[in-house]
């Protein structure tokens, strides 16, 4: 195997497409101490570890646009519908108001993207053109140059791994929908588990979520 051959299996390998893993904040321990006769409580996940629920490909990312995702436990003690968005609570980082992300930029910012088929498309259109010149060299020359069944590898795994993206993004976007907190509707007396995600350059030490009408 040349050397070329090695180097497109090590980039094809260390950027191809994982498959999406649930992700599901309502397995996580929530503590909190909060007074239990208020309408809403807010319970986030004050940990450092808040990201080890993820998989390691979007903690990656996250942490490579300085993103940070909070669990948080949302539990409606009133008799009316409470809708959680950015326009019906504050959310305070160590004491410094912040703004929950969209839905559509996090999954934006997070899901995966087919790196590894540029490089399959690339090899392979090079394997391909370096067929066709072998046609004017000697024999000897030719098993340098892959064959013609072969020359289709490259193209097929990125064609596969296009379509393994396409599949992954999918499963995050409707995942996303059952758990993402922004503009989700709580219904009376519903505890609901769910995540938002902020910018955030520094690790998080405390986070506060409150009603716009505490102030």
């Amino acid at each position: 195997m040349r050397k070329i051959e090695i180097i497109f299996i090590i980039i094809f390998f260390c950027n191809c497409t994982v498959s999406h893993q649930s992700i599901d904040p309502s397995g996580l321990e929530y503590t909190y101490n909060y007074d239990a006769s208020l309408p809403f409580l807010f319970i986030p996940l004050n940990d450092s570890r808040e990201g080890d629920f993820m998989q390691r490909k979007y903690k990656r990312k996250l942490n490579r646009k300085q993103i940070q995702v909070v669990p948080l436990k949302v539990i409606n003690q009133t008799d009316s519908v409470f809708v959680f968005s950015k326009n019906t609570v504050d959310v305070l980082v160590d004491f410094e108001l912040v703004e929950i992300m969209d839905k559509q930029l996090f999954l934006k910012k997070i899901k995966q993207k087919a790196g590894s088929s540029i490089p399959c498309f690339v090899i392979g259109s090079w394997f391909l053109s370096g067929y066709f010149l072998s046609s004017y060299q000697s024999t000897l020359d030719k098993k340098y140059i892959l064959t013609d069944k072969n020359i289709l590898i490259p193209y097929l795994l990125g064609a596969v791994n296009i379509g393994l993206t396409y599949r992954a993004n999918k499963k995050l976007s409707s995942n996303l929908e059952d758990i993402y907190l922004d503009n989700k509707e709580i219904a009376p007396g519903d505890t609901i588990c769910g995540i938002f995600a902020i910018k955030n350059e520094s690790e998080i030490n405390k986070v506060l979520i409150r009603t716009k009408d505490e102030k």
